[in-house]
C-alpha cells in the first residue's frame, strides 16, 4: 500500500505581485514523476489547494489542468481532496460529481443529515492495484 501526501499548493498565490502559474507546473512536472515511479494506490492532497477563498479563473483552471495530468499519470490511483483553511469548500465541490468519473473524491465540508455526520461522504475506500479494497481515508476538512 503505497499513499502519497501533499498539501498547502496555494494555487493563486503571488509573490510581490508576480504570478506563480510556472512554480506551479513545475511542481506538477515533479509529483507526476515521483508517481510514475512510486505507484501510489491513493493521493491526498489535504488542504489549502487555493491561496484564496475566492481564487481567479486562471486558478481554478491550473487547479482542473493539474488534477487531470494527475489522473492521466496514473488512471488508477484515487485522488482525494480535502479543503483547508484557505479553501471555499462550496467552491472545491462544486464539480465533484464530473471529478468522480477520475475517481477524484472532494470533500470540502463536513455534512450532516440533522444532528448527524453522513460518514459515506467522509469514509473514502481505496481499492489496491488489483481492484479489491485496501485501505479507507476518513477525509474531514
Amino acid at each position: 500500500m503505497r499513499i502519497l501526501h501533499t498539501a498547502d499548493w496555494h494555487i493563486g498565490k503571488t509573490l510581490r505581485g508576480m504570478e506563480r502559474g510556472d512554480e506551479h507546473l513545475n511542481f506538477l512536472s515533479q509529483l507526476c514523476n515521483i508517481i510514475s515511479k512510486e505507484q501510489p494506490e491513493v493521493l491526498i492532497i489535504s488542504g489549502d489547494i487555493y491561496d484564496s477563498v475566492a481564487p481567479t479563473i486562471a486558478s481554478q483552471k491550473l487547479y482542473n489542468r493539474m488534477l487531470l495530468q494527475l489522473h492521466a499519470t496514473l488512471p488508477t490511483m484515487k485522488i482525494v481532496v480535502i479543503a483547508g483553511n484557505h479553501d471555499s469548500s462550496s467552491r472545491l465541490e462544486l464539480n465533484s460529481e464530473l471529478w468522480d468519473a477520475f475517481d477524484v473524491a472532494i470533500v470540502g465540508n463536513i455534512e450532516r443529515r440533522g444532528d448527524e455526520v453522513n460518514f459515506e461522504k467522509h469514509i473514502i475506500e481505496i481499492n489496491g492495484h488489483g481492484g479489491e479494497p485496501c485501505c479507507y481515508v476518513i477525509a474531514l476538512p
